[in-house]
């Protein structure tokens, strides 16, 4: 039986749907706008501001998606493939501005752009 509710953190996290992220050990640490998120390879989110979000989309009906999107044999080998893989529910500015900066660049280039944005226009704690 395939496990849908499973998160994998790894091809989430570096899927390209976010950019600033490290990995620390057995931590996920990121920016979700003006919070910073720690998740353990489970997929328990700690927050620097104590908020709850469900940035996994866990509220999704990933069963019934999965169903939906693979009428095609290219769809269901990539769903096989990536199982666990989410889309995540970010800072809609966040996503925003790393749309503007990811036109015409690499993932490299995107993270290193949207690092030195944080550090210039975020605030310190």
């Amino acid at each position: 039986m395939i496990e849908y509710d499973s998160i994998n953190l790894e091809n989430t996290i570096n899927s390209g749907q976010v950019f600033l992220w490290k990995k620390h050990k057995e931590f996920w640490y990121g920016i979700n706008g003006q919070d910073v998120l720690k998740i353990n390879d489970s997929g328990k989110i700690t927050t620097y501001s104590n908020k709850k979000y469900d940035f996994f989309r866990t509220g999704d009906n990933i069963e019934k998606i999965i169903k939906s999107i693979s009428k095609d044999k290219t769809t269901k080998i990539a769903v096989k493939k990536y199982l666990g893989l989410r889309l995540l529910r970010q800072d809609p500015f966040q996503c925003f501005i790393s749309f503007i900066v990811s036109s015409n660049s690499n993932i490299q280039k995107i993270k290193s752009s949207l690092e030195n944005i944080s550090i210039q226009f975020g605030k310190k704690s």
